[in-house]
Parts: structure tokens; sequence; C-alpha cells
């Protein structure tokens, strides 16, 4: 039971970083939107707020799961699965299926994305992007099962030794 024991521990290390999680403060903020003078896109600010505009970067970076975290040069049409193999590939604790990207002005999306169960598409990668392949923490069908099964013969065992010290009828 590694595997459930590893799961245990990065779901517990998980809810610790969330239990002591503080909002960055940021506000994701439409700039296209406001030049055009689209009044639904107005943001309020108070006195200390501060509005920060990112430099132009040209890279993209590729964290998580991968044999090589790190930064590769933007080039044009290239799609998160293939800046992943440009850092050696998903490790063998990566979640395929969970891999997100986080654009450069803080927004969060799938990298792959479904269309009616029929097929997928990968998101379009921009410069300042970063690509996330997050671990893994599904169980498989046989840890599950073993880790059932123990707990039904823990049961068991705790009902016969009660029923022999007479607790239990």
């Amino acid at each position: 039971a590694p595997a459930i024991a590893q799961a245990k521990a990065e779901s517990a290390k998980l809810l610790g970083q969330i239990k002591t999680a503080e909002s960055s403060g940021r506000l994701i903020i439409d700039v296209k939107a406001l030049a055009s003078g689209d009044r639904k896109a107005d943001v309020f600010l108070r006195d200390g707020d501060t509005i920060a505009v990112p430099k132009f970067v040209q890279e993209v970076s590729v964290l998580g799961e991968v044999q090589f975290p790190t930064s590769h040069l933007y080039k044009q049409g290239t799609e998160p699965s293939d800046y992943v193999r440009l850092s050696g590939g998903m490790t063998q604790f990566a979640d395929k299926k969970r891999a997100y990207v986080i654009r450069k002005n803080g927004q969060v999306e799938p990298a792959a994305k479904s269309v009616l169960w029929l097929f997928s598409y990968e998101s379009a990668i921009k410069p300042g992007d970063t690509v996330i392949v997050p671990v893994s923490v599904e169980i498989s069908p046989l840890a599950y099962w073993v880790s059932i099964s123990q707990v039904v013969f823990q049961m068991a065992t705790t009902v016969a030794a009660l029923q022999t010290v007479g607790l239990y009828k």
C-alpha cells in the first residue's frame, strides 16, 4: 500500500497548503476591453491600489511533474504538450488529464479542453504562459480494493475480539 501512503501524504500536504494560503490580492483586468471603452470592464481602485502591467516575456515555463522543469523560448503554434515534451516529458507521477496553463495575466485554464466529449484540443500557448503538470493522487483500482479489504478484515477482527470477551453478541 505504498501508493495509498503516498496519496495520503500528498493530500495532507495539499490540505496544509490550502489552510495556510493567503489571497495574493491580484485581480485580472481585461486591459483591451478597458481601452475600448467597455463599461462592463471598469475597475474601481482604492487608496494604495497599484496596477502593474507585466513586461513582455518571450518564454514559456513548464513546472510540476516533468523530467526537467524549465523555461523555453516561445514559438508560435506550439501547444502545451509540445512544451512538456521539450522538458523531457511527464514523470510517472504526473496527472496527465489535469495539466493546466497559467496565463501571463494570472488566468488559469485546462491545458486540454473537450468539446461534447467527442474530441479535445489543446489551449493556445502565448509568451509568458506557464504549463503546470500536477502530481497524480489517484489510487489504482487494485490499491483501492486492497485498502477496502484491509478495512473489512480489521472490522471483522474487531467484532470477533468483542465477541470473544463477551461485549458483542
